[in-house]
This record gives structure tokens, C-alpha cells and sequence, in this order.
């Protein structure tokens, strides 16, 4: 008894020494299994620095010619027929190009007569390739042009309301025949009250308006917007000294089918809702964080010409990372997000409907992209020695 006593002791010891090694191993398979799981999704994170680079070439650059001569380019309008109309605010004028990029007229000069620009002015797109010229004084005004038998735009009509109106919308898209999409401006007096406030970031409201910018559905959604850095004198004067780097914008764009995409850089996502403004999808973007170099902020500086000054005000509103994105554009299958200017160009990445990825462009530093369809992109290229010229690149997806 004794002997099958220490046996069975001795065969207990054995069992249990082998529990500890299978426990040891299992703690160890486990291990390596949630750490394998935690670097497959670190590794699964997209790194825009190698990503697949996407060839595109400049298919098109209007500049100087004999029947014209660029000022300073604001807003390009690219539409249907792909005619092209381009503010020019050192002339203050609106001119007139062909698909081919030949220049078929200026259909609005400076002055103080019906269809002329008599103050600063931007650029929409009405319904049916028709062109909104909103004043952004205080007029209000809303000049209307539009194409009759032949392709020249021509001013079909004005509108100036009876009174100021105390809240300012400007045009997003066209919703339907009689409807747009638009976001709230800033007035002054907000303006001031938000700067004093100290906050980096505000909110704006995407409502639904009229023609002539009445609203009907208000507060559709709200967009989160920075606050400009600002100086204020001993008698009151605001001087604007610009946005740091890398701040952004929530933005709002209307893709096919009338639905429409909020892009949300603080949430690394794209939301999508159909037309009659139901949630339908989320696009997640999981992107490496990537640091706010000191040579990142020293070349955007001197890109813009900040003096020291200026950039000592601004540096405080730094972020540590940048931004998910800075803007997005919406083609028929694409989304376009400008994500970094640097010394390589304007770095553009570009996602599918269903968020996969297909590669990243550069563009030009001086390019500021107008309009993109999923083939070509159209920027004003503000070249600072050469001048504006307008661009059109072919993209190779």
C-alpha cells in the first residue's frame, strides 16, 4: 500500500509538472497570438508615404495668349460640357473658356452696371450649367448668367433683396431644380465674438435654401471650421493674420444620385446619407499618425510668405499630428483627399466609393484644386514668378 501510495504521489507530482509546462505553453500561444494581433492591426494602418504612386501629366495650361492675359484667379467653374468660367479678381472679370481651353469671351467686367462687378465676388454653380455670381459685400446681391443659342454666358438676371439679411449662406450644390445646399457665413460680428473666445475651432450650420438663398430646412448638419488667429488694435480694428498649418475643416459634398458626404478629419471618417438625408454607410480611414515636423511648418510658412512676426502668432496653434486630411473632393467612383503639401507637391490620396485605397498623386505646390471628375483634375496653378495659369492634369487610375 505504502509503495502504491508514493507511486500514485509520485505520478500526481509528474501530472502536475506537466499542467504547468501545457499551461505555460498555452500562456505563450496566446501571447504571441494577441501580439501578433496587435502588430497585424498596427501593420494594417495606411502609411500615405508608400503608398502606390499614380501617374498623371498635364494634359492642358491656359496662360498668357494674345486674346488674353491672367490677373489673379480665384474660383474656376468647370461644367458639364466641361467649359470652363474663372473669376479674375486683379481684373475684375469673369472670362470664358472652351473644353480645348481657347478663350471665348469675358462675359462680366467691373462697374456698376447690370451684369458688372462692382465689389468682391465667388463663384457657384447653378442648376443646369447656369453661374451664381454672389457678391460678398453688402449688397448681397446674386447675379445669374446662363448660355441662349449660342455658348457664350450671358447675364440673365439680377436679385438684390429688399433688406440686409442678418445671416449669410453660401452655395454648396445644387439639390434640385428650385433647391441648393448651402453653409452659413461668419459675420463680422461673429467673427469677433469667436476670436475673442479664444476657441481654435467653431461650428457652421449646412442648411437647405431657395434661389436667392432663403433658408427652408435649417441646421441640417453642423461642420466644424477653424477660427482664424486674429489682432486687435486699442480702438477695436481686427486685422486677420491667417490660419496655422495643418488646420482643417469638416466638409460637405454632394456625390451621385443626390446623395452627399460629410468628411470628418477629427473622426477619420466619411459619411454618407442618401438624399432624403438618411445614414448610409461609414467609411473608417486608418491612417498612421504623422508628426508636424519643424521643416513641415518652416516650408508652409515660406511657401506663404509669413513673416516672423505673423508666425510667432501663429505657431501656438500648431497641432502635434496632422490632420487625417485637409479637404475632399467627390468624382462618380472616387474620393480625393489632399492630405500634405510639402516640398514634393501637393500630395493627393485617392479611395474608392468603397474606401479602398488605390494610390497617391503630386501635384503641383502652387496648384489649388477647382474640380476633379475621375479622370482629370483642374486646378488654378498661382505660380508666384510665372503668374496664374489655369490646369487641367490626366489622371491614369
Amino acid at each position: 500500500m505504502l509503495h502504491k501510495q508514493l507511486n500514485s504521489g509520485s505520478y500526481e507530482i509528474i501530472i502536475a509538472s506537466q499542467m504547468n509546462k501545457f499551461n505555460i505553453l498555452i500562456g505563450l500561444f496566446f501571447l504571441l497570438l494577441f501580439g501578433c494581433s496587435r502588430d497585424t492591426k498596427f501593420s494594417g494602418l495606411i502609411d500615405y508615404g508608400e503608398l502606390n504612386l499614380i501617374d498623371i501629366q498635364i494634359e492642358m495650361e491656359i496662360g498668357q495668349s494674345s486674346e488674353y492675359v491672367p490677373g489673379n484667379l480665384g474660383y474656376l467653374m468647370v461644367f458639364s460640357d466641361m467649359t470652363m468660367l474663372v473669376a479674375d479678381w486683379g481684373k475684375m472679370t469673369i472670362e470664358q473658356f472652351s473644353a480645348e481651353g481657347k478663350h471665348m469671351a469675358t462675359i462680366a467686367k467691373e462697374g456698376r452696371g447690370p451684369g458688372e462687378l462692382g465689389e468682391i465676388f465667388s463663384l457657384h454653380k447653378g442648376v443646369n450649367d447656369t453661374l451664381k455670381v454672389r457678391y460678398l459685400g453688402m449688397s448681397q446681391q446674386i447675379d445669374f448668367f446662363s448660355r441662349g443659342e449660342d455658348p457664350i454666358y450671358r447675364l440673365s438676371k439680377s436679385w438684390i433683396p429688399e433688406r440686409v439679411k442678418e445671416r449669410r449662406m453660401l452655395t454648396i450644390a445644387p439639390r434640385s431644380e428650385t433647391e441648393y445646399y448651402a453653409r452659413e457665413s461668419w459675420s463680422n460680428h461673429q467673427l469677433r465674438s469667436k476670436i475673442a473666445s479664444g476657441a481654435e475651432y467653431g461650428w457652421v450650420p449646412v442648411t437647405i435654401v431657395d434661389t436667392y438663398e432663403n433658408v427652408l430646412v435649417d441646421s441640417l448638419y453642423t461642420l466644424k471650421t477653424p477660427i482664424p488667429v486674429a489682432r486687435m488694435s486699442s480702438g477695436g480694428a481686427m486685422t486677420i493674420l491667417g490660419w496655422p498649418p495643418y488646420q482643417y475643416s469638416d466638409q460637405f459634398r454632394v456625390m451621385d444620385n443626390n446623395r452627399y458626404v460629410i468628411a470628418r478629419p477629427d473622426s477619420s471618417a466619411l459619411l454618407i446619407y442618401t438624399q432624403k438625408h438618411e445614414f448610409e454607410r461609414k467609411i473608417s480611414l486608418h491612417v498612421e499618425e504623422r508628426i508636424v515636423e519643424k521643416t513641415d511648418t518652416d516650408f508652409l510658412f515660406n511657401l506663404g510668405g509669413v513673416s516672423d512676426e505673423v508666425r510667432r502668432e501663429l505657431e501656438a496653434r500648431i497641432p502635434e499630428f496632422k490632420p487625417i486630411f485637409i479637404n475632399i473632393w467627390v468624382s462618380e467612383n472616387y474620393f480625393w483627399l489632399h492630405v500634405d503639401t510639402t516640398e514634393e507637391g501637393k500630395q493627393v490620396v485617392v479611395f474608392t466609393m468603397e474606401g479602398e485605397i488605390m494610390g497617391t498623386l503630386f501635384l503641383s505646390k502652387h496648384d489649388e484644386i477647382q474640380f476633379v471628375n475621375d479622370k482629370q483634375i483642374y486646378t488654378i496653378h498661382k505660380d508666384p514668378d510665372e503668374g496664374h495659369t489655369i490646369r487641367s492634369y490626366q489622371v491614369k487610375l
